[in-house]
Order: structure tokens, then sequence, then C-alpha cells
């Protein structure tokens, strides 16, 4: 079983490469992949940079460069309505936020996660929310922006990669799963800031359990 992870940033990233084992480093070009074990699984990890154009490309590397059972993208997210700061959440549907649909196929306008993969991602955490992600260049920290993205495509996340991974992996018909960990409520990037080490910590051993528990048959 070979598990694939893209993390966008360093304190996310750091959080789940301290706690595997056997980790080595190898560069592809321009990129740095890193190899290492879970439980006797085998792991490819990239650390992407923030944004979905870095998210896409290293997504597609990813996928170009090793083979693997499922991808994983793990992080922090601004959480809205009915979310606190900590709270694990499982991602069922993602759309752009930053980007009129009306100029995207209908296919691409939102993509869905396969219920039997998010099925068993909730049986194994348990205590995780389901709810829908929309993803944008912008960080969002205002309630206006906030309540366009409620209102607009009743999404209660947002963040700045799950949306262009979730396509990269749709296109390359690459299954997939997005867990990702309240931040902040989309008001203050300070609340990021202040919050960003707690959550990586707490996704990535979300994470890890997932790891641990899955098989081919759950996929």
């Amino acid at each position: 079983m070979k598990i694939a992870m893209i993390i966008a940033c360093k304190a996310e990233f750091n959080a789940i490469i301290n706690k595997l084992e056997k980790v080595r480093v190898i560069k592809k070009g321009s990129f740095v992949f890193y190899e290492a074990f879970y439980k006797k699984k085998k792991i490819f990890l990239i650390q992407s940079g923030i944004g979905k154009t870095s998210a896409s490309f290293c997504c597609q590397k990813l996928i170009d460069t090793f083979k693997f059972d499922l991808l994983l993208n793990i992080g922090s997210c601004a959480g809205f309505k009915g979310f606190d700061i900590g709270d694990v959440l499982l991602i069922d549907k993602c759309y752009f936020w930053d980007f009129k649909q009306i100029f995207m196929p209908e296919e691409f306008s939102q993509i869905s996660v396969d219920k039997k993969i998010l099925n068993f991602a909730q049986n194994v955490l348990q205590d995780v929310k389901i709810t829908s992600l929309a993803t944008g260049d912008d960080f969002v920290e205002d309630k206006d922006t906030k309540n366009k993205i409620m209102n607009d495509y009743n999404a209660f996340a947002c963040d700045m990669e799950g949306m262009a991974i979730s396509q990269v992996c749709f296109k390359n018909k690459t299954k997939f799963l997005l867990i990702k960990c309240v931040s902040d409520n989309g008001e203050d990037a300070q609340m990021f800031n202040d919050n960003i080490k707690y959550v990586s910590e707490k996704v990535a051993s979300s994470a890890l359990k997932i790891i641990e528990k899955v098989s081919r048959k759950d996929l």
C-alpha cells in the first residue's frame, strides 16, 4: 500500500514528516520529494507551497513520478458557520470561489470526493465533521468574502489549494482525500498565525490514523 501526500506550508509539512520513519530525499529536477514509511506503508510527500498553481503543478508531478494508491491533501483551512478552531474536517465537495463558474466545464465546476473513501475516513476518525470546501488564491479575512462564499457555494470552509489538487486528481483518475483542520474563522489573518502550529499537529495525527488503517479494499 502506497500513499502520496501533498502539503502546502512548512508548519503543516513539518508536523507530518517528523512523525515518519526512514525518511529520504528524492530530487527530480527542481522538485524535492520525500520518501518515508509509517506502519510499513510507503509514503511519498511533497511540500507544494501556497496557492492553486503551485499545488496543481506539484500534484501532477507527484502523479507522474510515483505509483501510489491514494493521495492525501492535508492542512489548515478557514472554518465558517458551525466550526471551532481545531475541528478536523473531511471535504466532500470542492469549488473555486475566485473563478466564475460560467467559464468552467460543468464536470470541473464542482468535484466530489469518492463516497467510499469518505465513508471509510469518517469511520476511522469518528468525531470528524464533513463539509464542502471553496478554494481561492486570496486569503479570506473579511466577513463580506466569507458570506459570499457561503451564499454562492454553500461551502463552510476555504483554503488555497484543495480544489486545485482535486481537479488534477480527477483528471488523472487518481483516488484522493482532503483532510483539513480549522485554523481561523475567515475574518482574521492573525488567528491563522496563532493557530497554525496547533492545527498542523492535529491534522497530521488524523492523517496518520487514516494511513494506518487504510487498505486497497477501502478504496
